[in-house]
């Protein structure tokens, strides 16, 4: 089974993943499973299943691995940078 855990929110939902392999966090039926088998949401499953995620490289720390955001969220460590009518994305520890 794959290396992850839970990336919860500052209200303790769950707002996505990290894995340690970026090929793993590809995989929209390994990440359903993983929401499935933790009993998520079936919006999560949904959301995985139509691609609307970001995979994100984990610049947080040094595990290494990503982070599966799920929605508008930022990664730990992410943050934004706003042009109008782009968005570019910007990590720092």
């Amino acid at each position: 089974m794959a290396d992850y855990s839970m990336v919860r929110d500052q209200s303790g939902s769950v707002c996505g993943l990290w894995l340690r392999s970026p090929e793993e966090a590809q995989n929209r039926e390994l990440l359903t499973m993983l929401l499935i088998k933790h009993n998520l949401p079936r919006e999560l499953s949904a959301t995985v299943l139509s691609g609307d995620y970001r995979v994100v490289s984990n610049t947080f720390d040094n595990a290494g691995g990503c982070f599966v955001m799920f929605g508008k969220g930022l990664a730990p460590g992410e943050k934004t940078m706003h042009v109008p009518g782009k968005k570019w994305w910007q990590f720092w520890k």
